[in-house]
């Protein structure tokens, strides 16, 4: 499965309209440490899509093939629903979406820090 955000995968929803491209941080370039793997179920969040709000912007795409996992290929690693996050933890968030608005978005994968208890988090 790949976390995704739902307006990614909102267009048609038939998962063979789509390609999962795992290993890439550069997307101007092949690095040679790209896999394409099709999607074979995609699962947008209920609550996305309410006019004019880009709350709930989640969905969930499950691969039709394993993946193979690599130094740029891993599984995210999350804490059971019961856990706390302890104070001074670095949550990351990591994607190609746009650094700022208006704009376009970025060729290289970009990484951003967030505390916790960030705002980000707590609306989303």
């Amino acid at each position: 499965w790949v976390l995704f955000a739902a307006h990614c995968v909102a267009g048609s929803g038939n998962p063979a309209d789509y390609k999962v491209v795992v290993g890439d941080h550069n997307q101007n370039a092949n690095e040679g440490t790209e896999e394409t793997v099709g999607a074979k179920r995609i699962i947008s969040y209920p609550e996305y899509n309410r006019p004019g709000r880009l709350n709930n912007d989640i969905a969930l795409v499950e691969l039709a093939a394993p993946v193979k996992l690599s130094a740029r290929v891993n599984p995210v690693c999350l804490p059971s629903s019961d856990s706390d996050v302890p104070t001074g933890s670095k949550c990351y968030i990591t994607g190609w979406g746009k650094i700022k608005h208006p704009g376009s978005s970025h060729p290289i994968l970009q990484q951003a820090m967030l505390p916790p208890n960030h705002e980000f988090w707590i609306r989303y």
